[in-house]
């Protein structure tokens, strides 16, 4: 455990999450993409591939 000063010990300390940008993305979402058509895909499917939550996706990309 590390201390911050006076007070309770934090258990570890804050790590800053990294973001995940649109290549990412897209290239994570290549492959149900090409398994399946652009038309069929659903967005759950390209949420999963890419390993994000669903407002992550509609921040960075607002159309289909």
């Amino acid at each position: 455990m590390t201390s911050a000063g006076p007070g309770r010990p934090r258990a570890r300390p804050s790590v800053r999450r990294r973001s995940t940008g649109h290549e990412e993305i897209l290239g994570a979402a290549a492959e149900p993409l090409t398994g399946h058509g652009d038309a069929t895909t659903s967005t759950r499917a390209v949420i999963g591939a890419a390993g994000i939550c669903p407002s992550s996706l509609h921040r960075r990309f607002t159309a289909r």
